[in-house]
This record gives structure tokens, C-alpha cells and sequence, in this order.
């Protein structure tokens, strides 16, 4: 077999490879699948406390607002409170 019938039965190796894979594609599309629904990302959370738990559903530590000032609490921890004064009016 010469060099030019070996390059042509390449070629047409390779051409009839890249229509079988376009025509397959097109008939053999699957429909496409969505495990889970997107969640949405907020960038504000707002609460009147946070609680830290364990896995057994146990606070292990708690971020709270008392009187105007922040205290953030570990009750398992020697009952540590650590308070947060209050700031003045117009701070952020």
C-alpha cells in the first residue's frame, strides 16, 4: 500500500470519526439533571441571637444582645461571659 492510500484511509478515518461523534451527539442527547436547587447566598443575616451546637444539639456557645450591649457567652466553659459595652449613637 503506498503512502498516499495510507494517508487517505486516515483522513477518512478521521473525518467519518468526527461526523459519527456529531450525528451520536445529536441523537443521543441526554436530558440534563439537577441534583439540588441552587441555594440563595445572603449577605445580611440578622438575629436576636446565635447559638453554637453541638452535634448533639447541645449550646456550647451563644452570641446575644442584652440591654444594648453584646455578650457572648460559653456556658460549659466556666461560665464564661465576655461583654461587648455599648457604642455610641451613630457608630457602626
Amino acid at each position: 500500500m503506498s503512502r498516499r492510500v495510507c494517508m487517505f484511509f486516515v483522513f477518512v478515518a478521521m473525518v467519518a470519526g468526527f461526523v459519527g461523534g456529531a450525528v451520536a451527539h445529536r441523537l443521543f442527547t441526554p436530558e440534563p439533571v439537577f441534583a439540588q436547587q441552587e441555594t440563595q447566598v445572603g449577605r445580611v443575616i440578622e438575629a436576636q441571637e446565635f447559638r453554637l451546637l453541638d452535634k448533639d444539639g447541645k449550646t456550647v456557645a451563644r452570641l446575644t444582645v442584652q440591654g444594648g450591649n453584646i455578650l457572648a457567652e460559653v456556658p460549659d466553659f466556666s461560665g464564661w461571659t465576655i461583654k461587648f459595652p455599648k457604642r455610641a449613637s451613630g457608630q457602626q
